[in-house]
């Protein structure tokens, strides 16, 4: 899905191992849609729960995700979680879909708990402030990402 959004709204055909062919693309969404649900995937990121996976000089459109975890002949616990954090970067022009998936993360004291805000974003900001240098994917100016941030703010 995540894919679809970063690609105009087309989905590639997924494979397990790369290959020189072109992926085939099956549009599933309007470019249209998929640039509104990006956008809004960065207001996740920039207002909403997914501020711990911020990264500096890197534009991450995203959503957590938090469940009680289901357990074979109990149903869903209350008191354990699996938490992610699905991202795209950049979000101007994503390049690249991160997922990260916690199974059972434990708070620690003092933090906001064993939801995704807490453990799936910075988790993943930690990753790709780690690989986006990997990958070529340079980072913006301070003065390029307040650009986009006043961009956004007067975006209806």
């Amino acid at each position: 899905a995540f894919a679809s959004i970063a690609n105009a709204g087309q989905r590639p055909e997924l494979r397990l191992f790369a290959d020189d062919t072109a992926p085939v693309l099956h549009q599933v969404m309007t470019p249209e849609t998929a640039r509104q649900v990006r956008d809004m995937l960065r207001l996740a990121v920039t207002e909403g729960t997914g501020k711990r996976g911020r990264v500096p000089g890197y534009r991450i459109a995203g959503k957590t995700g938090t469940a009680e975890k289901p357990i074979k002949g109990i149903g869903y616990v209350t008191d354990r979680n699996i938490t992610s954090f699905a991202t795209l970067f950049p979000a101007e022009s994503p390049k690249y879909v991160v997922l990260i998936v916690l199974d059972e993360p434990r708070a620690l004291v003092g933090d906001g708990g064993a939801t995704a805000a807490w453990n799936a974003a910075p988790t993943t900001a930690r990753v790709i402030e780690r690989i986006a240098p990997l990958l070529s994917v340079s980072p913006v100016s301070d003065k390029t990402v307040s650009q986009y941030a006043s961009e956004e703010r007067s975006t209806p």
